[in-house]
């Protein structure tokens, strides 16, 4: 393309073109003054129309072979015509060379274009790849984590199948007539087996009435709730099979039949087998259930006592995803933390405002839902609201302060890791400090040591 349109621009460029000599600008005044003259003694005396008139007939500056007085002749049209028409061929072949040019780069353009973006998609799909492929590995590493269940000595799955068959279908009755009559109830029976455990072990501790028992300690009086379910579920068994189905087991198994109840998991291998104990302490609640104040080093702490890691810590407090609060817990966090006369600056703005309407601060013993969005439903929401700073307790909010709580908190957000590690983290909960064999004991009364 180049190489044609050198060729006929050095065409065009010998084509002899003549300046006008200066000689024959007398003849053309001469001639302007002939026709002027005839014209009237206004137009004459008009510098204006004579510079009209000679605009109109001066010939161009350069033109093509023009004879000396500067008037078009024969010969001239001719070659006139022959400069204009390479002239015009010269253009077409430029702008054709300008078109090609233009068409190639927009060609490569595309291609270049083309390129990136495949370059750009590749590097999109490995970058989504190792994040999908990293995001598998943690989630696998954080299941691990709660597949750490060591069976206990004297715990087995079906360990009342011969000496009491329907002790867990007796159990289950008893949660799910509850359960129709009151849908926070799982929330409930999941916390006592929660306090329970936590103090002295899983052996029904919780339960006992004395001066000074569990039920008593701060976190536990007036807010424990699922008692008259274990007491039937209790009396019915004593009816079916007398001294022979624990307490600490109707704890266990009601709080088994509540996340199958209240949620869409299955809890199979539930493992029974649990003595009571006779032993029940008020104090022991303030040093070993975690308050909804604590900052993660202090509920590491507390659950590295009983032999719970981070990921357990994490996923048990997805058990905030159901369940009923007093706004006394949460009015200083809203109003005043710290003294500051502000909200906690972790919360939410938004959330902020939800929990003022919900909760006025001359209104402490008012009940509020510990998740908004599904309250009766265990499911992963929870781990949304605590990521997007909308944590009901100062605890919850404490989960995404540390980089593997952040990580943990992300990776519950999956309903499946949800449901997995969740299941496995309350099974193991549910072997903390258990009496088995001679070392505890069948309280035919669950309340009465």
């Amino acid at each position: 393309m180049e190489n044609e349109t050198s060729a006929v621009d050095g065409q065009a460029e010998n084509i002899p073109e003549i300046i006008v000599p200066k000689a024959s600008l007398p003849a053309f005044d001469h001639l302007l003054e002939d026709v002027t003259s005839k014209k009237t003694q206004h137009e004459r005396n008009d510098p204006s129309h004579a510079n009209l008139l000679r605009r109109r007939l001066a010939p161009p500056a350069i033109v093509p072979t023009i004879d000396g007085l500067g008037f078009t002749t024969a010969r001239a049209k001719r070659e006139r015509s022959i400069s204009y028409t390479l002239f015009t061929a010269r253009s077409r072949t430029r702008k054709l060379s300008c078109a090609a040019h233009e068409s190639l780069f927009k060609t490569q353009r595309i291609e270049d274009s083309r390129r990136y973006r495949r370059a750009e998609s590749q590097a999109s799909c490995i970058m989504a790849g190792a994040r999908v492929k990293a995001f598998a590995i943690l989630c696998m590493v954080a299941l691990c984590l709660h597949m750490a269940d060591a069976q206990v000595r004297g715990l087995r799955v079906n360990y009342y199948q011969r000496s009491c068959p329907r002790a867990e279908q007796i159990i289950r009755t008893a949660v799910q007539n509850g359960f129709n009559s009151d849908p926070t109830i799982p929330a409930g029976l999941i916390r006592m087996l929660f306090h329970d455990c936590f103090v002295r072990g899983c052996d029904a501790s919780v339960l006992l009435d004395n001066a000074d028992s569990e039920k008593l300690g701060a976190p536990n009086a007036n807010s424990l709730r699922g008692f008259e379910v274990l007491d039937a579920a209790k009396s019915a068994l004593e009816a079916a099979c007398p001294g022979v189905v624990s307490c600490a087991d109707v704890i266990a198994y009601a709080a088994r039949d509540a996340m199958e109840v209240a949620g869409t998991v299955k809890v199979p291998n539930w493992l029974g087998g649990r003595k009571d104990g006779s032993t029940s302490v008020s104090a022991e609640t303030l040093t070993e259930l975690p308050a909804p104040f604590s900052n993660f080093t202090t509920l590491q702490r507390a659950f590295e006592r009983k032999g719970l890691n981070q990921a357990d810590l994490v996923i048990l407090s997805g058990a905030h995803t159901i369940g009923i609060a007093r706004c006394g817990i949460i009015l200083q966090r809203i109003y005043n933390f710290k003294g500051t006369g502000q909200a906690d600056p972790a919360i939410n703005p938004a959330y902020v405002q939800t929990l003022r309407n919900l909760c006025p601060s001359n209104a402490p013993g008012k009940q509020i839902n510990m998740e908004m969005l599904t309250p009766t439903k265990i499911d992963a929401n929870y781990f949304n609201d605590v990521q997007a700073g909308r944590g009901l307790f100062e605890s919850d909010n404490a989960l995404r302060t540390t980089p593997i709580g952040r990580s943990l908190v992300s990776v519950y957000r999956v309903p499946q890791v949800f449901n997995a590690a969740f299941v496995a983290s309350m099974r193991k909960m549910a072997s903390i400090g258990v009496l088995t064999g001679s070392n505890g004991k069948i309280r035919t009364k669950c309340n009465i040591a």
